[in-house]
Order: structure tokens, then C-alpha cells, then sequence
């Protein structure tokens, strides 16, 4: 993969992982991402090339951020997958969801997947593309 993989215990990524990220478990930090000051992170995680973290964003595994992704300050982000080139606005708490690609969010918003009446997690995925329904003429 070429990316640095960080075991449990603090770590320094060439520069891009500030030394105050509190990290546990499995996580993947690709080249040319960054994570910055006061981001906790709790495997599995992979952050794609290029993608951003900002300051005390959370990321709780298993979360995958495409390449030039970003999440914003304060965002929470728990079983999610975000598309590259995707922007998680500040503050916007993500719950068992796909976050398609040319998603626009708005600054604290909260969205989460669907849960049954066994407890079992179904993912939503959010997506500005057209869809064969968007096309239909009625």
C-alpha cells in the first residue's frame, strides 16, 4: 500500500501526524495526508493520500478516507467511508454511512445509517449523483 501503518501507541508520520494524536489500534496513513493536533483515532483506520484531518476531529474504526479526502474540526466519524475528494464539513457527526462522491453537507450536520430491531446496522450512502430514479419521466 506504501503508506505507513501505525501500531498502538503514539507515532509520528514524517511530519504529517501531530504528536498530540491520541491513537489506538490499526491505522494506515497514506503519504502526503495529515492528521492534526488533538485528532483521536481508533482502529482500523485508513487515511488515503493526500487526505486531511483537522484539529480534534475523531475517527472510530472501521473508517476509510479516500485519497484527498478531508474531515473538518470536530467532526466525528464512526464505521464510515468517505469517497475521495469528499469534504466532511466542521463539526458533522457521521454514523454508519457511505459518503459519496461530490457530497455537500452542511456545517454540524448528523447523519447515521439504519438500524433494525435486532440492533444490526444497515449503512446509508449519500450521494449528490443522479440516479436512474432521477431520470424517469415522471
Amino acid at each position: 500500500a506504501g503508506g505507513v501503518v501505525l501500531e498502538a501507541g503514539p507515532s509520528v508520520c514524517e511530519g504529517l501526524v501531530d504528536p498530540t494524536v491520541d491513537q489506538d489500534g490499526t491505522v494506515v496513513i497514506e503519504q502526503g495526508a495529515s492528521v492534526a493536533e488533538g485528532v483521536t483515532i481508533e482502529g482500523p483506520v485508513y487515511v488515503g493520500r493526500g487526505a486531511v484531518v483537522e484539529q480534534n476531529a475523531t475517527l472510530v474504526g472501521p473508517v476509510a478516507l479516500g485519497a484527498g479526502s478531508s474531515v473538518g474540526q470536530n467532526g466525528y466519524l464512526e464505521r464510515v467511508t468517505v469517497f475521495p475528494d469528499t469534504t466532511v464539513p466542521a463539526q458533522v457527526r457521521l454514523n454508519d454511512v457511505v459518503l459519496g462522491p461530490n457530497c455537500e453537507l452542511s456545517t454540524a450536520a448528523h447523519l447515521a445509517g439504519l438500524t433494525d430491531e435486532v440492533g444490526r446496522g444497515t449503512a446509508a450512502f449519500v450521494s449528490t449523483m443522479p440516479t436512474l430514479h432521477d431520470r424517469l419521466p415522471y
